[in-house]
């Protein structure tokens, strides 16, 4: 791993979210649908994933895998953050990348393809 990557990976903006997110109360929905509701106890990054560690209402935990977002927004005055995982974030605008990229064609594209991820916190 070059130097230049490993300093790219070390600062997330996700990651100092969800630290400042600890022990809350969240809603995880991706669209509609809810993914996952509960206080969040622990996180990790592993490679190129946040592990997230839920307590639900019924004092059971539960894990959650996200794929690191190509872009975060946070509203605090709704307080609701996305994480950004649509195609169009990821080329930042250059049409010809997006055209080829919408040529790929991936039968293993995670549940988050193309998507924004919600999350509600009090």
């Amino acid at each position: 791993m070059s130097l230049a990557s490993t300093a790219i990976l070390d600062f997330l903006p996700g990651e100092e979210i969800l630290s400042r997110l600890l022990q809350q109360t969240l809603k995880i929905r991706v669209g509609e649908k809810s993914v996952r509701n509960g206080r969040l106890v622990h996180f990790k990054r592993v490679h190129y994933v946040y592990q997230l560690t839920f307590v639900n209402a019924k004092g059971n935990r539960e894990t959650l895998e996200l794929p690191l977002p190509f872009a975060v927004e946070q509203h605090r005055d709704e307080h609701l953050i996305y994480f950004d995982y649509r195609d169009d974030t990821l080329v930042s605008g250059d049409s010809d990348l997006l055209l080829k990229l919408k040529k790929i064609r991936s039968t293993n594209a995670t549940v988050f393809h193309n998507k924004i991820v919600e999350i509600e916190y009090k």
